[in-house]
């Protein structure tokens, strides 16, 4: 496992952990949602999720023992912070919510973007596509999976197949979720986990639901930016405290 501190960390302060999606780099200050969190009063850390980054894998990785690896990997750094929340995509979200249906962590709030709890046939389908080569060859990411992922990325994706395989991967229950100030932001175009169909799973106090309008899984840090700092401001109005005068 490997994190790095985006600010300086002090310890009078609440940290935010950023877990990125499958197959995807950590967040670094490059990406809009650091360089937006930069404004308020927190330590920003990004934590690699296992087998990606520098924490590669040497072989094909079962859903249990990524998770296992995960547990340990979010433990390691909490125990040596007092105050936390998790900022989470794709699957660095289904990861947080696995182990927090274990009990296993509790933030003083998540947010969770392109993250669900259930997946069709048909979107389960395209998450299938979406752990191949050729899907990867063919949005141009090849290159970056292999530079940033160093030697374990030949396994990353047979692996990702495995963990994201419905309701025998990392899939959690929402009604075994009790913790709170949970916020979910989903587009209502998202191939895995469209908006409206897993809102409807969801009728539980706990979790706080956000749609935006014309956005896919691979939009929120792109051509949903707007949308989602939008979102972001008016839940973290209410949680951390803004260095902007």
């Amino acid at each position: 496992m490997k994190y790095y501190n985006l600010n300086t960390f002090l310890k009078n302060r609440i940290t935010i952990i950023l877990l990125n999606g499958s197959a995807m780099q950590h967040f670094n200050r490059i990406n809009p949602l650091v360089r937006y969190l930069l404004r308020y009063n927190c330590n920003l850390i990004s934590m690699e999720l296992p087998g990606h980054g520098t924490s590669n894998f040497d072989k094909i990785i079962k859903t249990n023992e990524f998770l296992e690896q995960f547990n340990s990997d979010i433990t390691q750094l909490i125990n040596e912070i007092a105050d936390f929340a998790i900022i989470a995509f794709s699957l660095g979200g289904l990861s947080t919510l696995k182990i927090m249906e274990q009990k296993l962590i509790n933030p003083k709030f998540t947010i969770l973007i392109g993250t669900g709890f259930s997946m069709n046939e048909i979107t389960q389908q395209k998450i299938n596509t979406f752990t191949t080569t050729e899907f990867f060859e063919r949005m141009g990411w090849c290159d970056a999976m292999k530079k940033f992922h160093a030697d374990g990325w030949q396994y990353l994706l047979p692996s990702l197949a495995e963990i994201l395989d419905g309701e025998k991967g990392i899939l959690s229950k929402a009604d075994k979720i009790e913790n709170e100030n949970i916020f979910i932001i989903l587009g209502d175009d998202d191939q895995a986990f469209p908006a409206n169909d897993q809102f409807q799973l969801l009728p539980y106090e706990n979790f706080h639901k956000y749609k935006i309008n014309n956005c896919t899984h691979f939009d929120y840090f792109t051509k949903s930016w707007p949308q989602l700092k939008n979102i972001l401001e008016i839940i973290l109005k209410d949680n951390i405290e803004s260095t902007d005068n």
